[in-house]
């Protein structure tokens, strides 16, 4: 009976591969939420000075979620 080998080349491509995945996955969250706050605040500026309370309110509650 052939004896079976563990295929290392394997393993360290699939973990190098499962790392990039992972800091691209946390790269692009964390620009994503930086752009959404952004414009949260604009939008959030924009409609406080037009006296749009409600629509201010929101924008300006997304600016500080984030």
């Amino acid at each position: 009976m052939p004896r079976r080998y563990f295929n290392w080349k394997l393993a360290v491509v699939l973990l190098i591969g499962l790392v990039v995945l992972g800091a691209t996955a946390f790269g692009l969250r964390q620009w994503r939420r930086s752009t959404r706050a952004e414009l949260g605040l604009e939008a959030g500026i924009k409609a406080y000075n037009e006296h749009r309370w409600e629509e201010a309110a929101s924008n300006l509650g997304r600016y500080l979620a984030v």
